[in-house]
């Protein structure tokens, strides 16, 4: 979509190029794009445009309001990504193009306005969000390809060296990180350690016969337990929650009546062996007969626990209808 807009937006400011604006090229242009999402569009029509509103209206659901802190957080890890260098680099070069050309983007030469115009809607958009919705750390990247290529044009080689510089040292201690993980990360968000934490779940339906698995941590455990496991792993769905891709696989709940499961609530936050057991989900009880724990599963990663899982045993299990 963003390349579409950047390539309009580009046609509509550029004298030398705006007579493209109704050539056959254009239209096709559009003709193949249209093509090419018609899969999007046919399946949100039939799905009540479930991931549109999940992109739009879902994502800002609880309001409009100013969080400065999201701001804070856009900014620094976009800084974060780029070097400061770089990132510093973009916003003072904006600041000269602004205050050069102001709004007269039609007196850019072509070349430099033909990128500025897939780098400033991605970049000043997606800060102008962050005001009111937590921007995700990817977002802005296709913003980046043609903005590098612009800022090129004034960055000399000494500042090019230095964050080349910069650069290498931060991905070796990433690479050590990835590699050693000397520094856990308290989050769902990781990948250490999915592998033998599905190995460890299969060891222990094992001991549970007939017994299907579902999570309730939102849908990063169930998607990665799908991935590595031959069998389905249901989600929060099963409590009758929303649960994003997992309401629109068509799996048949009732099916499922009167059977056992294993839940798993993951811990990000516990204390090194901290055998104790998180609350469990208020609703999870109204779903099955008896909620039993079974105790938690530990992943170790160089003779460090990282991670941890309860686990607890539901009978009986009866979806409302």
């Amino acid at each position: 979509m963003f390349l579409l807009v950047g390539l309009i937006l580009f046609l509509l400011l550029s004298a030398k190029y705006r007579s493209l604006l109704f050539s056959r090229w254009l239209f096709i242009c559009i003709l193949f794009f249209s093509l090419t999402i018609s899969p999007v569009v046919i399946w949100n029509i039939q799905n009540n445009f479930a991931s549109f509103k999940f992109q739009s209206a879902g994502r800002v659901h609880e309001g409009f309001h100013i969080d400065l802190l999201n701001f804070a957080g856009a900014f620094g890890h976009q800084t974060a990504v780029l070097m400061p260098l770089l990132f510093f680099s973009f916003i003072y070069f904006l600041y000269k193009f602004f205050k050069k050309y102001r709004l007269r983007f039609f007196t850019v030469a072509p070349d430099k306005l033909f990128l500025l115009c897939f780098f400033i809607p991605l970049f000043l958009g997606f800060f102008a969000l962050s005001f009111i919705y937590w921007v995700k750390l990817n977002w802005m990247m296709p913003a980046y390809i043609s903005g590098i290529i612009w800022i090129s044009m004034y960055i000399g080689k000494k500042w090019l060296n230095a964050q080349l510089i910069c650069s290498l040292v931060v991905h070796i201690v990433l690479a050590v990180e990835v590699l050693f993980y000397p520094v856990p990360i308290r989050s769902d968000d990781t990948w250490v350690g999915w592998e033998e934490f599905a190995t460890q779940v299969k060891n222990l339906q094992n001991n549970y016969p007939d017994t299907f698995i579902f999570s309730a941590d939102d849908y990063k455990t169930s998607a990665v337990l799908n991935f590595y496991l031959d069998e389905m792993v249901y989600s929060k769905n099963i409590i009758g929650e929303r649960a994003l891709q997992f309401d629109f696989i068509g799996s048949d709940l009732n099916t499922l009546a009167g059977k056992n499961a294993l839940f798993i609530d993951s811990d990000p936050s516990f204390s090194h062996q901290d055998t104790t057991l998180i609350d469990l989900p208020y609703t999870l009880p109204g779903y099955f007969d008896t909620v039993t724990p079974i105790g938690p599963i530990f992943i170790a990663k160089a003779g460090r626990v990282v991670r941890k899982f309860s686990m607890y045993l539901c009978k009986n299990y009866h979806p409302r209808k």
